[in-house]
């Protein structure tokens, strides 16, 4: 059984991951209610070397061509590792995909990837608006990233702390899965 101290920082966790999910998602849908923004464009703008797969070093590229120059390519690396649905360590479009568009809005999604693009030469860039969203999107993401693993370490370096007794502390009702219910 967790400590009310271990309770709480498991219950920051999961707060944190709610708020990040919200501001990302909010990310995302200003991204794609930019009406020239075409993911297949933005796909094409980050793989400069055309080999229709987006690597972490593509990535580390493309903030620094916005002056981002707080993220590392490890934590880049991490991120094409979440998202990557085949494990060969770099992003397809189907993957990228998953990375850039709302989850919450389908309507804006399916509007987003129905949106027609023009081809991204290998030294092109994107309107600056959509240089910056995207941008924005990648960091947002980073950023979650290193909020959740600061609270994650916190929670598992204490002395009551098992996956199992923090899972129990969550289903307190015993019914054997963690929905909305006893999340609350």
């Amino acid at each position: 059984m967790l400590g009310h101290e271990s309770e709480k920082r498991l219950k920051d966790i999961l707060v944190a991951v709610g708020d990040c999910e919200r501001e990302l998602e909010s990310a995302r849908q200003r991204l794609c209610t930019i009406r020239d923004f075409a993911p297949m464009g933005a796909f094409e703008r980050i793989d400069r070397n055309c080999s229709s797969f987006i690597n972490s070093f593509e990535l580390l590229n493309f903030l620094r061509d916005q002056q981002i120059h707080h993220v590392a390519e490890s934590e880049l690396y991490q991120l094409v590792r979440f998202f990557d649905s085949d494990d060969d360590g770099r992003l397809s479009f189907q993957d990228f995909l998953q990375m850039l568009l709302p989850c919450e809005d389908n309507t804006l999604r399916n509007m987003t990837i129905d949106r027609p693009s023009r081809r991204i030469g290998r030294y092109d860039m994107l309107p600056r608006d959509i240089e910056l969203c995207l941008a924005q999107v990648i960091e947002r993401e980073i950023d979650m990233q290193r909020r959740i693993d600061v609270l994650k370490r916190d929670l598992v370096c204490r002395f009551d702390y098992t996956p199992l007794a923090a899972y129990r502390s969550v289903d307190r009702y015993s019914v054997g899965r963690i929905d909305t219910v006893n999340l609350a």
